[in-house]
């Protein structure tokens, strides 16, 4: 079932970035093509393992985001509008829903240091992935 999931959030993810990129819809997406239609807008990684998280901008005005948990990728347009939860720990954190329910928020004012949240809550110690890092992560998915 996760892996039907995923195949089916990659198929989404690079249809919604060929759109973006106004292509046909029935050429394959390239990392070249998708990563200057996109807008960098933050990312965080764990500083205990190799979980991380990127938001961007597509051209047409969508938060694209990406989850990297254990090792999977979870990524694309949120299946429903981003909202607000609590963590365990009683922190309030900003949710995605993808294929899972993620969840982030940062703990400073320029946004290099905060938490993640994983599918059950639990939060996770992190710093700024840069925007490098983000832009490999969507390199990753196509």
């Amino acid at each position: 079932m996760k892996k039907t999931s995923a195949i089916l959030m990659v198929a989404v993810l690079a249809l919604a970035f060929v759109v973006g990129c106004g292509q046909k819809n029935d050429q394959a997406a390239t990392s070249a093509d998708v990563q200057p239609t996109i807008t960098y807008f933050g990312s965080l990684k764990a500083t205990d393992s190799e979980d991380c998280f990127a938001v961007f901008r597509n051209e047409d005005g969508d938060l694209v985001y990406l989850f990297k948990f254990d090792g999977s990728l979870d990524y694309g347009i949120p299946t429903e509008s981003t909202g607000t939860a609590t963590t365990n720990q009683g922190h309030e954190y900003t949710t995605v829903k993808l294929g899972e329910t993620y969840g982030y928020y940062f703990t400073n004012d320029d946004a290099t240091e905060g938490y993640l949240v994983d599918k059950d809550g639990n939060e996770i110690a992190a710093k700024e992935l840069g925007e490098d890092g983000a832009r490999a992560l969507v390199d990753e998915t196509l």
